[in-house]
């Protein structure tokens, strides 16, 4: 039996600013938008919808919702060089790329409120018929 789960649908970013995260999103990080209503703009990201949604900032909830640590981790292909393009745009760098010790490597930026992003780029996989013995 499959699992009930079957794919990641959308992931949401709250924001006090989305005209500033919408430049931040498409801008910097070149994701493609897809529909922006008057609270919340959707991107698209390999079938994934990334959902920036306003907060107020007098709403009771936007102290939790809005400059976080984000659940979800953002597959590059070569982080070094992405990071490295993302810090000339200006982009605040909470941690360079760093090696961890599953083989992959992890780095942490923010956006422009300052929820923290993380990007990963996964080892690449030993194909059997490479492996000598």
């Amino acid at each position: 039996m499959a699992g009930l789960l079957r794919s990641v649908s959308a992931i949401r970013i709250f924001t006090h600013n989305l005209e500033r995260a919408r430049q931040f999103y498409a801008g910097m990080l070149e994701l493609d938008e897809q529909s922006a209503e008057p609270d919340y703009v959707t991107f698209d990201l390999a079938g994934v919808d990334i959902v920036i949604e306003r907060v107020a900032p007098d709403d009771p909830e936007a102290t939790r919702l809005v400059g976080r640590f984000l659940a979800a981790s953002f597959s590059v292909d070569n982080i070094v060089e992405v990071c490295r393009e993302l810090a000339e745009r200006g982009v605040s760098l909470l941690q360079p790329p760093e090696k961890q010790e599953w083989g992959g490597t992890l780095a942490f930026l923010c956006d422009p409120d300052d929820n923290v992003i993380t990007l990963v780029e996964y080892p690449p996989v030993v194909a059997p018929s490479s492996v000598r013995y």
